[in-house]
């Protein structure tokens, strides 16, 4: 079988769990950060967003990493309870917001705290393609992204993970740009 997460996701809710309501859908904890435009992309924030479309509280767990050493994987581990436990026991959480964490590139005793933010503005600057051939003789495409340096703008995800932050974003699936509706409606209402 191939799916998404998402689908893993809306499978489990729909027929695994034969009725069974869960408390909490957690995505994760997924191999490097998912923040700014990376989290379009993104299957576990996917999943995450389609826990909440489907009524149930989610949230999205990734640990940045490093490829000069380790990923520092106890520091979600050790941290990652209390920051749930922390957010989803208030009965006013809105379902139609699921959370995006990030836990940042240290281990659990150097992080400086959570910062509650919004989403950055990302480092992709391009997409790269690269067609080869696999054992079986058949072609496949390996995907990479080209990025330059992310926009740390105060109160994003982005800052929070550079000053050794947990980043948590509140994300929904309904991400209308507004500026551009008001724009495209004032063009149309001149036409």
């Amino acid at each position: 079988m191939t799916g998404t997460p998402s689908d893993c996701v809306a499978l489990a809710l729909a027929v695994l769990m034969n009725g069974h309501c869960p408390d909490l859908v957690l995505s994760g904890v997924n191999r490097g950060a998912n923040i700014a435009d990376d989290i379009a992309y993104s299957g576990t924030l996917g999943a995450a967003v389609t826990a909440t479309l489907l009524g149930h509280r989610a949230a999205a767990l990734s640990q940045q990493y490093s490829k000069t050493h380790p990923v520092p994987w106890s520091t979600a581990a050790t941290l990652a309870p209390g920051i749930l436990r922390r957010f989803f026991t208030d009965p006013t959480h809105p379902l139609d917001a699921c959370l995006n964490i990030n836990f940042p590139d240290c281990g659990p005793e150097e992080v400086n705290g959570v910062s509650i933010v919004r989403q950055g503005r990302g480092s992709v600057r391009g997409i790269a393609a690269e067609t080869r051939t696999d054992l079986r003789g058949g072609d496949y495409h390996w995907m990479s992204f080209k990025r330059g340096e992310p926009a740390c703008e105060p109160g994003t995800d982005c800052e929070a993970l550079r000053d050794n932050r947990i980043a948590v974003t509140p994300v929904r699936a309904e991400r209308t740009h507004e500026a551009a509706l008001r724009l495209l409606r004032n063009r149309s209402d001149e036409a």
